[in-house]
């Protein structure tokens, strides 16, 4: 789940750029060599390069204290939190991929329920028709029984279309197709 999973796909860039902060870290100030050149085309009548001047330096920035290891303490913290921040991150995921996959299985049992409930209200409905055809019942007793078969149908699709909607969000979570539907499988009462 945490390989696939979209909120973790820049983890792993985030390390490089802070080894590359680290890196960084570690370099000690820069040398800068620059020059000059004065009175290249001379004064008056002395003419050109006659008079030249020129200056080279050579310098670097000199670090006092421990500036450079508090530099890397510094990055290599960031570094620890960044880690931390992103196994957070990861248990996160993991805990909603759980959280989902445990409704799956919770309307999963709903719909089981659903087509048993819908399978008595037709041997119901059946068997109040044989009645009504004895003149046994009454046709408000077969007209009840037929609303609760529609009833028991209605609740079976709106079962079956809530755990499509909990599938879709399960398999999303590891990069899955949404539109592909699939059996969980686990107990409740192990979980």
């Amino acid at each position: 789940v945490t390989r696939n999973h979209p909120r973790l796909a820049g983890q792993g860039l985030d390390l490089s750029a802070a080894d590359a902060r680290r890196a960084q870290a570690e370099q000690r100030p820069a040398w800068e060599l620059s020059g000059s050149l004065e009175n290249v085309f001379g004064t008056g009548a002395l003419g050109i390069f006659d008079d030249i001047e020129a200056t080279l330096s050579l310098g670097t920035v000199i670090e006092l204290g421990d500036k450079r290891a508090r530099r890397i303490e510094l990055t290599d913290r960031e570094a620890q939190a960044l880690r931390a921040a992103q196994q957070a991150e990861r248990l996160d995921i993991v805990a909603q991929v759980a959280r989902q996959f445990i409704e799956v299985l919770h309307i999963q049992a709903q719909r089981a329920l659903a087509r048993e409930n819908r399978a008595l209200a037709d041997r119901i409905a059946h068997a109040v028709d044989e009645r009504v055809a004895a003149a046994v019942s009454t046709a408000v007793d077969k007209s009840n029984a037929q609303v609760a078969r529609v009833k028991a149908e209605l609740d079976e699709i709106a079962v079956q279309a809530n755990l499509r909607a909990a599938w879709a969000g399960l398999v999303t979570q590891w990069g899955g197709n949404p539109e592909s539907f699939g059996e969980a499988v686990g107990n409740l009462l192990n979980v």
